[in-house]
């Protein structure tokens, strides 16, 4: 086993390395992949941003030219401006629609809003809408995409590109805010007016504007802010500001503003188009540079994958090597080992097929049987494992016996010899000769006991009988001398007066030749008694059964012992008999009933009852006979049973007998399948319960 254990760890330590290759293979795999799906997510973020976006400016332009429209009043003409901003913000919501429609995202919030707003312009008309609600519709409809763009960002794991979309909601409110000033300052040239309320929108969105445009140049990079700053050169910028400017010191003074309404739209379209330059321009960057690191994971993944390949080829043909020498120099040794565990399982299956084995822990708990000690114990394999093993331990031997055993086990660590006595899980006793060895590691330490045994209950048993019979022979001579002589010596004994007194009064003679009649009798239930024993010992016993009314018998049987109940002044009583019908050999169950009633009257007070009763349970007939007599003691019930076991305190020149009636009674029970249990207590009276099967055809 040791062999096997060291090929089984030099096989592992030789597939180690590649396992390790492969694992690292697999670690850099499996960040490379996290990092393309992590900047293919972002770029998918970005995607929806600029989609959004160029709604969004869309919108801000339909918005500037839809108030310049209404605010011209010539309703009843077509403006190309109008027209094509329409178009292009048609185009900018059908792209975007798209995108999300692709990505079939389960929140279809910011799908709807796209329908919706698609809807509702192609059904507005714009000739029943005034400038004020026309602003604050597209204007609405902006801050709720501009507030969705601004949730893109926590949804991104790539903090660098991350912060390029945030600069990009930066810069869309900077855009937004510019165009509400735009669409402000539109009306105001048209109407030559500038209220209260348009100046503070004004001055609001200025500042949010500046605030906005602020954020931006702080959260992008100083390499594209250079590029910013360089798309912010055009005189329309500087214009723009200008304007506003111009417009607001005016107010201030009172004047008419000059401005041209389609020169100021212009100049400041011209300026939200260059914010939407640096929105494309900050779209684009982050595209090249998602892009360009995707082709570098896609390289870095090759290379991974040939180099893995190259390196998981070569650790295989060397570990192939190694595998190969270590198999063929320990295939020796493995089949030697097989060869042995071959011979050790033969030689264990061998001693299982004929012994008793059990193997206990150092302490005496139960680790291992074999069937054989299942068998004869009766426990489950399941039962014994776990137990001490003083479970099948038989309380009637001797602790010097095991105190011995383990003096020789423990202390002397040699093999104990002999035989025990056990008892079983019925509570059955069996003898077993048994060897118990104690099993030592290298360091002569016990680590376990094994026990090997052979059944040698019927050798013991027979030992018992042989010796048992010698006893009951014994005891059956010495009783029956005695039970044969004492009436043979009154039959003896009152002849001889008869013969030797020819003048002996008639009285005398009556009551000499009763005594003879009574001795006769005696003696001729003695005989009968000792046959009947002899045999159903003998087995030459047959039922005849047939179907008997319980009430007649029990009729039939009382009257028998009628007089002898008399002359006690015993009254018999009887109850619930009646209809009941059974199928039992009618002369043997009479002769138990007989027997078991007799012995009720005899061991009764005068003047007493006897009571014979009848119930059944689920699997029995039980008839019942309980007197008030003298009662027995538990030691005396136990020797019930036994043959020629006279209760010898109760025999008096009354009360006579074989001590057989109750033997036979009780083995007529059990040819029946059967059996008589006893219940007493001294003084107060005993009951005897004849238990009898119901048969199928009983129930029936």
């Amino acid at each position: 086993m040791n062999f096997l254990n060291i090929r089984y760890k030099l096989l592992f330590l030789s597939i180690v390395p590649t396992l390790l290759t492969l694992l690292l293979f697999f670690m850099i795999l499996s960040q490379s992949l996290s990092e393309k799906n992590n900047f293919e997510l972002t770029k998918g973020y970005i995607l929806e941003s600029i989609a959004i976006s160029k709604v969004v400016h869309a919108m801000q332009t339909e918005r500037g030219v839809s108030s310049g429209f209404l605010a011209k009043n010539e309703l009843d003409k077509q403006d190309t401006k109008l027209l094509l901003a329409r178009d292009a913000l048609n185009k900018a919501l059908d792209d975007a629609k798209y995108i999300y429609q692709k990505k079939q995202l389960k929140d279809k919030t910011i799908l709807n809003l796209l329908n919706e707003l698609d809807a509702t312009r192609k059904d507005m008309d714009l000739k029943s809408k005034s400038i004020s609600y026309i602003k604050e519709y597209y204007s609405q409809k902006i801050e709720l995409l501009l507030n969705y763009v601004a949730t893109i960002p926590t949804f991104m794991d790539d903090r660098e590109n991350r912060n390029f979309v945030q600069a990009l909601v930066y810069l869309s409110n900077a855009k937004e805010s510019l165009g509400i000033i735009r669409a402000t300052l539109n009306k105001v040239f048209i109407e030559n007016e500038l209220t209260g309320d348009d100046n503070s929108t004004v001055e609001e969105f200025l500042k949010n504007y500046n605030r906005n445009i602020s954020a931006f140049k702080n959260s992008i990079s100083s390499e594209f802010l250079n590029e910013f700053e360089e798309l912010f050169k055009g005189k329309s910028i500087d214009n723009t500001f200008a304007i506003i400017e111009l417009t607001m010191a005016n107010s201030n003074n009172k004047k008419d503003f000059a401005t041209n309404p389609d020169y100021w739209f212009d100049e400041a379209s011209q300026t939200i188009n260059l914010l939407n330059d640096v929105e494309n321009a900050l779209f684009h960057d982050i595209s090249n540079i998602i892009d360009e690191k995707l082709n570098a994971i896609f390289y870095k993944l090759a290379l991974i994958v040939i180099l893995s390949t190259i390196g998981i080829i070569a650790l295989m043909s060397i570990t192939l090597n190694f595998v190969k020498n270590i198999l063929a120099s320990t295939t020796k040794l493995n089949e030697e080992f097989s060869n042995s565990q071959s011979l050790l399982e033969q030689y264990k299956s061998s001693v299982d097929r004929s012994f008793i084995v059990s193997k206990t822990d150092k302490h005496g708990i139960i680790t291992y049987v074999n069937d054989e000690f299942c068998k004869i114990s009766g426990y489950s394999r399941d039962e014994l494992l776990g137990k001490s093993h003083n479970i099948i331990r038989h309380p009637d031997v001797d602790a010097e016996v095991f105190k011995e055993l383990w003096h020789t086990i423990k202390d002397k660590k040699e093999p104990w010899f002999g035989e025990i006595q056990n008892r079983a899980k019925d509570k059955t006793v069996y003898w077993t000769k048994a060897i118990i060895n104690p099993i030592l590691d290298s360091n002569q330490n016990i680590i376990e006991y094994i026990g090997i045994r052979t059944d040698v209950t019927e050798l013991e048993n027979a030992m018992i009988a042989a010796l048992s019979a010698e006893k009951a022979k014994s005891l059956f001579l010495a009783t029956m001398s005695h039970e044969l002589r004492t009436p043979l010596n009154a039959v003896i004994g009152f002849s001889q007066i008869l013969m030797a007194k020819s003048d002996m009064p008639q009285e005398n003679i009556k009551l000499f030749v009763e005594k003879i009649h009574a001795s006769g009798k005696h003696l001729l239930n003695i005989v009968n008694n000792i046959l009947d024993f002899s045999k159903i010992e003998s087995g030459k016993i047959e039922l005849n059964k047939k179907d008997i009314y319980l009430e007649d018998l029990i009729k039939d049987t009382i009257l028998l012992l009628e007089n002898e109940a008399l002359k006690k002044e015993i009254k018999i009583t009887t109850d619930y008999f009646s209809n009941i019908t059974i199928n039992y050999d009618e002369q043997l169950l009479k002769q138990v009933i007989l027997n078991i009633l007799s012995n009720a009257i005899k061991f009764s007070n005068q003047n007493s009852t006897v009571a014979l009763s009848y119930e059944e349970d689920e699997k029995n007939h039980i008839i019942k006979i309980c007197d008030s007599g003298i009662g027995l003691s538990q030691e005396q019930i136990e020797k019930l049973f036994l043959p020629f076991s006279q209760i010898q305190e109760h025999q008096n020149s009354a009360i006579k007998g074989t001590g057989l009636g109750l033997v036979i009674s009780q083995k007529i029970a059990k040819l029946h399948n059967g059996v008589i249990e006893v219940t007493s207590q001294e003084a107060k009276g005993s009951c005897f319960y004849i238990k009898l099967p119901i048969t199928k055809a009983q129930n029936e």
